[in-house]
């Protein structure tokens, strides 16, 4: 709105800056014309300045520099690390605690460039992008979290309406993540051994049909997996591999 009206102030001097004749119409262009198209341009240039620098103070104000390197710090930090970074306030005192962050985990000192947090940076900017789920920012989705961890996969496979032997869950959707190497550990009886067998994968499932991803299995230790795809385990077992 603001710009229109500027565009309409300005109008009148366009035409008669742009006229070579204008002097000489009868009557002339008022000097007020002039006067309120130049008052108009300082007023909207104030405008722009005042909300530039606004952005660039709240792009490195603390609320900024928290949001972004918090996925990283819930990722890839350490017990002592998470509590330090949920007392700090200050811009000072969080850029000083990213610097150190990041210094311990450059994975080569000797280049001008730290590869693991621009890996980070590049991978937070996509799982931002593409797996946001409602009110959730990507990185804090299921799949954006593995995706931080673990970086883009080799291969996704999407399959919908499964049929899975699964007692009182519906999944509308199955996506498969594999990645083209190892697993850290053999895999236990499961509904997806057979699917690149060997190998890193993860399964995330649309169980509501809304588009919401739930990770239901993974081929790595430590990762969550739901006891109703592993094949011949006792309840308890399913749960301690939780």
């Amino acid at each position: 709105m603001r710009n229109r009206i500027a565009v309409l102030a300005l109008a009148p001097s366009l035409l008669a800056f742009s006229n070579p004749y204008s002097r000489h119409l009868d009557p002339p262009t008022p000097a007020w014309v002039y006067v309120a198209s130049a008052g108009s341009v300082l007023v909207m240039g104030s405008i722009w300045f005042v909300k530039t620098i606004k952005k660039s103070k709240a792009a490195d104000g603390p609320q900024a520099l928290k949001q972004r390197i918090a996925p990283a710090v819930a990722y890839f930090g350490n017990s002592a690390e998470r509590k330090t970074f949920k007392q700090i306030h200050a811009a000072e005192e969080l850029q000083r605690f990213a610097a150190e962050f990041w210094s311990k985990r450059d994975p080569d000192a000797t280049t001008p460039g730290n590869e693991a947090k621009d890996a980070y940076e590049q991978r937070l900017k996509h799982a931002n992008e593409n797996f946001r789920e409602g009110r959730r920012a990507g990185w804090e989705t299921a799949r954006g979290r593995v995706h931080l961890l673990h970086g883009p996969p080799d291969e996704i496979l999407r399959e919908h309406w499964i049929d899975l032997p699964l007692p009182g869950v519906s999944i509308k959707s199955l996506e498969f993540w594999f990645y083209y190497r190892p697993a850290s550990a053999g895999e236990p009886p499961n509904l997806f051994a057979r699917m690149n067998a060997g190998m890193v994968k993860f399964v995330f499932a649309d169980v509501e049909g809304v588009g919401l991803q739930r990770q239901l299995y993974s081929s790595e230790p430590g990762e969550q997996k739901d006891s109703r795809v592993l094949l011949g385990a006792t309840p308890a077992e399913s749960e301690r591999r939780k």
